[in-house]
């Protein structure tokens, strides 16, 4: 009995995957993105930062730009890695796009006293706060 070849992963008679598709699997594999679509203005944005705070925001970002989501998750907090944040430990108004279903914040150091938070969502990083004051959560 002859076997019967499997259709091609690349195409078929209805379909065909373009390149660049988006597998809907684990993301840990990807480079973050990051969006900056529900940064709050004011206190904590990058607008009311100086210079020298703008462009160690610039620099937090291109670093972990280079890396893989897989590779964030097992670098230490106190490096390029994350800590994880309880929605309840927010200690300033969070933005109402952000629906309850996000129920923790990463929080990303970018220098001594410099914090990224915000929220993953596959491979994006959502930044709501830019924090210069550390009083965007109890520490």
């Amino acid at each position: 009995m002859k076997r019967i070849a499997p259709p091609s992963p690349k195409h078929g008679q209805r379909m065909k995957v373009t390149p660049g598709a988006v597998d809907r699997g684990s993301t840990n594999s990807a480079r973050p993105h990051f969006s900056l679509c529900h940064m709050v203005a004011g206190l904590h944005c990058i607008d009311s930062c100086e210079a020298t705070a703008r462009s160690v925001f610039a620099d937090a970002l291109w670093r972990r730009s280079r890396l893989t989501w897989g590779e964030l998750l097992q670098a230490p907090r106190q490096g390029l890695g994350f800590e994880k944040i309880p929605r309840s430990r927010i200690s300033v108004p969070i933005p109402q796009t952000i629906t309850e279903d996000v129920q923790h914040f990463l929080v990303f150091r970018a220098g001594d006293e410099t914090r990224l938070i915000g929220f993953r969502s596959a491979d994006v990083l959502h930044i709501v706060w830019f924090d210069t004051k550390l009083d965007v959560y109890a520490h």
